[in-house]
């Protein structure tokens, strides 16, 4: 069975393990359902000051070898180390898939709603620790993983079992999520909500997203970055994959990589508003 505990990150024994990460933490057991698998891990030595939920792209949560993707062995101890707890949910492995990226849209069995889902799982189960009682839950989502964050919110404002759960959010951060369903319904974000995007993103194209910003100012804070491209917060140089079919463009590739100066406006971006949680906590 899958695990995390005290600072190193472990996986089945048929995935790698490889590169470790010594962090100062400890971890509940682990959650499963049918369809997804979560878990929790907290800081060291005081209660967290919110449970922060990370929710993968299309990627998957894990690599081909089984390691944590770059994303989350760059995220997860910075936000222990900031006195975070970290909630890791994998939609994907006990779906079947370790990845989506490269199937069309019209093809794509695990939907956004089917991941919304595996929030509110993960979110009820994480509420019988004593580490999560009373305190702030902040989503951060990229790429589907922010699309699937967008539907988070929608289903809060509309759907019952979100109601009736008891489970809390109180702000969300989306890095370059697709928008089209949100300008089309008109979301009004139940909580404040962080939306960073890249002014040249040919995967999940800015536009809807600036255009639905522009409605709800008071609740969504919108950061767009000039010269940047799909994955700008990461470090991995800046590469055409034409294996994603999907896009601006399909069937011509999608431009996807990291931006330094992106990269680090948005982390300031994303530390202030985290910092900031006391004032809806």
């Amino acid at each position: 069975m899958a695990s995390l505990w005290s600072g190193l990150v472990s996986v089945e024994s048929s995935m790698a393990v490889e590169p470790s990460m010594q962090i100062s933490a400890t971890s509940t057991a682990d959650y499963q359902s049918h369809s997804t698998r979560a878990w929790a891990v907290y800081p060291k030595g005081s209660p967290p000051r919110a449970l922060v939920v990370l929710l993968h792209g299309c990627g998957g949560l894990f690599t081909k070898s089984g390691s944590l993707q770059a994303r989350f062995r760059d995220y997860l101890p910075a936000l222990l180390d900031r006195g975070f707890g970290v909630l890791l949910i994998d939609s994907f492995t006990l779906r079947g898939r370790r990845e989506i990226c490269t199937q069309r849209y019209s093809e794509r069995q695990i939907k956004s709603a089917d991941r919304a889902n595996d929030v509110l799982e993960a979110l009820t189960w994480s509420r019988g620790f004593d580490q999560t009682q009373g305190v702030p839950v902040v989503l951060i989502g990229w790429s589907n993983g922010a699309t699937s964050l967008l539907e988070v919110l929608h289903q809060v404002t509309v759907h019952s079992a979100w109601a009736g759960s008891g489970v809390r959010i109180d702000r969300a951060i989306a890095f370059y999520p697709g928008c089209n369903a949100v300008l089309k319904r008109d979301l009004v974000p139940p909580v404040p909500l962080l939306l960073m995007t890249g002014q040249l993103d040919n995967w999940t194209p800015e536009a809807p997203c600036r255009q639905w910003a522009r409605r709800h100012p008071a609740v969504v804070e919108h950061l767009s970055f000039e010269g940047a491209y799909h994955g700008f917060d990461g470090t991995s140089p800046l590469r055409r994959r034409l294996d994603v079919p999907n896009g601006a463009n399909p069937g011509q590739g999608v431009w996807v990589g990291g931006h330094p100066q992106a990269r680090e406006s948005a982390r300031r971006a994303l530390w202030r508003f985290l910092e900031d949680l006391r004032s809806v906590s």
